[in-house]
């Protein structure tokens, strides 16, 4: 309830472990958070899906690059 940092959660679709939809709940109450499912990873989309997830990577960190909060 009290984070304020950006936050990125990266799921694979097919990933029976820890599977996406147990965000489904928590998601809407939180806040600065980007939720992101791979289509076509399990539990490592890293390294199921390295191109998708660097370019997803890099783009999050450019669009979250703030200066510190005070």
């Amino acid at each position: 309830e009290s984070l304020i940092a950006p936050v990125l959660i990266v799921m694979g679709e097919h990933d029976y472990a820890v599977p996406h939809t147990l965000w489904n709940r928590v998601l809407p109450s939180l806040e600065n958070v980007t939720f992101r499912v791979f289509s076509k990873s399990g539990h490592t989309p890293q390294l199921e899906q390295p191109e998708e997830f660097d370019h997803l990577i890099l783009d999050w960190i450019t669009a979250n690059n703030r200066l510190p909060l005070a």
